[in-house]
């Protein structure tokens, strides 16, 4: 079974380039959230998410601060836009690049209602039974 969020990225993916005919709703950990068009600026606050994004070909402008897993260290680049810790988010720093997206893990999570007010976010937290 695909997950929705997998799912979500793979639709985004697949329309990269084109107008959206219709909305996209994705639900996640902490409810839904509906893109209007495909994003072309895209933030996360977890290291797996940049994995997905980059793995898929999905550019990504901001990224954690902290140092990137060994795997990932070639892949981030001096111009994507370092977006505090993966606990605590740089919320005035997000707020400036106005993304059209922001994807959230676990570690930051609790920041969703206050980056939810700046951006479309998407939450990739893991929960027992999900």
């Amino acid at each position: 079974m695909i997950k929705p969020f997998a799912f979500a990225l793979m639709t985004i993916h697949a329309v990269a380039g084109a107008a959206l005919a219709e909305e996209i709703a994705v639900t996640h950990a902490q409810g839904e959230t509906v893109l209007q068009a495909v994003p072309q600026s895209v933030m996360v606050t977890d290291w797996a998410a940049f994995d997905i994004l980059t793995a898929l070909g999905v550019p990504v402008e901001g990224v954690p601060a902290s140092v990137a897993p060994g795997h990932l260290a070639d892949k981030v680049t001096d111009e994507m836009q370092r977006i505090g810790s993966l606990q605590e988010p740089d919320i005035e720093g997000i707020a400036a690049a106005a993304p059209d997206l922001v994807i959230i893990g676990g570690r930051s999570r609790t920041s969703y209602g206050t980056i939810s007010r700046l951006a479309p976010v998407i939450d990739i937290s893991v929960t027992a039974g999900r």
